[in-house]
């Protein structure tokens, strides 16, 4: 994923056709060389049919670029964080915006030349991407992606919100900058970047997670309380299959059952959670198989 035209358009235009797929929101969204951060509003619970369209469409259409084969992604399960509470939201987006300077690529978000939506958030602009003339002669010749803020409880005044973020955003790349001048080190660059072989991996080893993080707060209470949904959630849905399985067609399934409502068309009761609960996630980390 090494950024050039062909890559950062492909990205674009594949995450738009998913985005609308799925009805999710893209809020901001930043494509490294062998993985991605995205953040999402997902008020439907479709978020699986977003992540299942976009690898999918995305590899293919790599795949025919870079004349590989096989396992574009990495098999592993795709980090997916809810985002519980207004800090926590912040923190994501930062981190998000931040990556390829946190990286030591390039001293500032907007440097970076491949994908990173921020200064199109901020702006309140849109980008246009063009289909890929390798794949999918049925879908739109182009799209426009809008990264946007959702009208949501944890965001508030979004105007107020914005401004913050680039604050926060503007803080993180001055200290980041400040630790690479500490270190002798300095950022690859632009130019060192794009002259970068696509074939290039890591040289660092990814620490193993004994397992992925489900939610991200900073209030405690926030955390509490998501727990407390989860464990609920998990006990009627547990309670709701066993007796599924033994034949109770109309067992209901509690609000946020996907794969057993999409594939074997279980019953799932209306969803009544408050938007101030569980729709912002963050999809992160998405690696490629040569990460």
């Amino acid at each position: 994923m090494r950024p050039d035209a062909f890559t950062t358009n492909a990205f674009l235009y594949f995450l738009a056709v998913a985005a609308r797929i799925a009805k999710v929101q893209v809020v901001l969204a930043c494509a490294m060389s062998n993985h991605y951060h995205a953040i999402v509003y997902d008020p439907h619970g479709r978020y699986p049919l977003f992540l299942e369209r976009f690898h999918g469409m995305f590899a293919r259409v790599m795949n025919l670029y870079r004349g590989t084969r096989e396992n574009f992604w990495s098999s592993s399960q795709t980090s997916v964080i809810h985002l519980v509470d207004r800090e926590a939201v912040l923190e994501k987006l930062v981190y998000v915006a931040t990556n390829p300077v946190k990286a030591h690529l390039v001293a500032t978000h907007g440097a970076w030349p491949g994908v990173n939506t921020l200064k199109t958030l901020l702006e309140g602009r849109s980008l246009e991407a063009r289909r890929p003339t390798q794949f999918g002669r049925k879908l739109l010749a182009s799209l426009q992606h809008r990264p946007r803020l959702p009208e949501h409880p944890l965001i508030g005044d979004r105007a107020a919100f914005l401004e913050e973020l680039r604050e926060r955003v503007e803080a993180m790349e001055t200290t980041l900058r400040a630790e690479v001048a500490a270190s002798g080190k300095k950022f690859l660059g632009r130019a060192g970047v794009r002259t970068q072989s696509w074939r290039t991996r890591s040289t660092t080893v990814e620490t193993k997670k004994k397992r992925f993080r489900t939610f991200a707060a900073v209030c405690p209470h926030a955390m509490k309380r998501a727990r407390l949904a989860r464990r609920e959630f998990l006990a009627a849905y547990l309670g709701a299959r066993a007796r599924w399985r033994d034949g109770n067609r109309d067992a209901v399934f509690p609000p946020g059952t996907y794969w057993l409502h999409v594939h074997a068309r279980v019953r799932v009761a209306p969803d009544q959670i408050s938007d101030s609960v569980a729709t912002l996630t963050s999809p992160a980390d998405r690696s490629d198989r040569r990460s």
